[in-house]
C-alpha cells in the first residue's frame, strides 16, 4: 500500500473502505526487500501512465468478514473481460491491511443515474448497458462463478460510460450442493425468490432474476416490484399466480409505460418464480429482444451515448443541490 498514493476516500462498507489514489513517484517509494522493489516495479509496468489514478480498497480486520473478502479475491483474479472490473494488484500478506488495487470508474454508477435523477433510459442506452452486463456475466458463468449481488450499484461507468461489474465479495463458483448454494445474501429488490425464502439455490439462475431486475428498471425508472420476490409483495404475487399479462395491463396504465411485447416477454422469463423454468443466459442471447436490431437506432453511435449520459449526470448533480 505504501506504493500508493492516497487522495480521497471514495465509499465505506461493513467490510472494506474504498479510495481514490494514484502511483508515487520514485522518490516517494520505500522499499524494504528485494521483494518490495520487485512489487514496485510490476506495478510500475501496470500503471504506465504518469499519475494515473485507481481505486484501493482496503480490507477491514473483521473474522466474519474473511470468506467474503477470500471470495472477492480469488474471483477478481480469474476474471479477464472489458466488462468486468479489472484488477490491479492484490496484497493479502498482512490481515490488517489487506488491499486491492483496480482501474478508477470515475463516472460512478448506474444507480446514481437511474435512481437518484428519477429517469428511465433512453431504449438504446439500456439495451447498451444490458448488453454490456450480459457479456459481463457470461464470461463469469464460463468460469463456473456466480455473482450473487447483481444491482445497479455494483454496475460501475468508465470514462466513456462503459459498463464494468465490481464487488465480487458475494462471488464464488456454482457448486451444486455446497454451503455456499445456502447462504442468504444477496440486496433486497434483486434477490431471487429462492434466496428469500432461504432455499437452496443455483447460482447462476439467480442471477439471471437479479439482471431481470436490472433491466426492468433500466426501461421503466423504477423496480418491478416493491421489495421482495415473493407472494406477500402486492407486484409480484402476479408472477407467483401466473397473471403477468394482468401486471402489465395495470403496469402500463398506472406508469404510462411504454414497452414493446418482446421486453415484456423476456423480463417475464427473467423473473420467473420457478428456478427450474427462468431462461437461460443462452437463452436470453438469442431472444428477439436482445438480437434484434431494428429496434435500436443504428445512427445512436458512442458519442451520443456519451452526450446523453453526460447531461443525465448534470441532472443528477444539480437534484442533489
Amino acid at each position: 500500500m505504501e506504493a500508493y498514493q492516497i487522495l480521497k476516500e471514495l465509499g465505506a462498507g461493513k467490510t472494506s473502505k474504498v479510495f481514490q489514489c494514484q502511483f508515487k513517484n520514485d522518490s516517494d517509494l520505500q522499499t524494504n526487500s528485494e521483494n518490495d522493489v520487485e512489487k514496485v516495479e510490476t506495478i510500475k509496468k501496470e500503471c504506465q501512465t504518469k499519475n494515473k489514478q485507481y481505486a484501493l480498497k482496503k480490507f477491514k480486520d473483521y473474522e466474519l468478514s474473511q470468506k467474503d473478502i477470500i471470495n472477492e479475491i480469488n474471483a477478481i483474479q480469474t476474471f479477464s473481460h472489458p466488462n468486468l472490473l479489472k484488477l490491479i494488484e492484490v496484497d493479502t500478506t498482512n490481515k490488517e491491511k489487506q488491499y486491492i488495487v483496480t482501474e478508477l470508474m470515475p463516472n460512478g454508477d448506474l444507480f446514481d443515474y437511474v435512481a437518484q435523477s428519477n429517469k428511465k433510459f433512453d431504449k438504446n442506452v439500456a439495451k447498451f448497458y444490458f448488453k454490456q452486463l450480459i457479456e459481463g456475466v457470461q464470461h463469469m458463468h464460463k468460469k463456473n462463478y456466480c455473482h450473487r449481488d447483481l444491482k445497479l450499484e455494483n454496475c460501475l461507468l468508465d470514462e466513456e460510460y462503459n459498463l464494468k461489474i465490481c464487488d465480487f465479495g458475494f462471488s464464488c463458483p456454482n457448486i451444486k450442493d455446497s454451503y455456499e448454494m445456502e447462504r442468504f445474501l444477496g440486496t433486497d429488490g434483486y434477490m431471487a425468490p429462492e434466496i428469500c425464502e432461504q432455499r437452496e439455490y443455483d447460482g447462476f439462475q439467480t442471477d439471471i432474476f437479479s439482471l431481470g431486475v436490472i433491466l426492468f428498471i433500466l426501461n421503466c425508472g423504477f423496480p418491478p416490484y416493491l421489495k421482495s420476490a415473493t407472494s406477500k409483495d402486492p407486484y409480484y404475487k402476479y408472477f407467483v399466480n401466473g397473471k403477468q399479462e394482468v401486471y402489465w395491463r395495470n403496469m402500463k396504465k398506472k406508469f404510462n409505460l411504454d414497452v414493446d411485447d418482446n421486453l415484456i416477454e423476456l423480463i417475464n422469463r427473467m423473473l420467473e418464480p420457478e428456478a427450474e423454468k427462468r431462461i437461460t443466459l443462452d437463452e436470453i442471447i438469442e431472444h428477439p429482444y436482445y438480437k434484434n436490431k431494428d429496434e435500436l437506432n443504428e445512427s445512436f453511435d458512442q458519442q451520443e451515448r456519451k452526450q446523453y449520459m453526460e447531461q443525465l449526470k448534470i441532472e443528477m448533480e444539480l437534484s442533489q443541490l
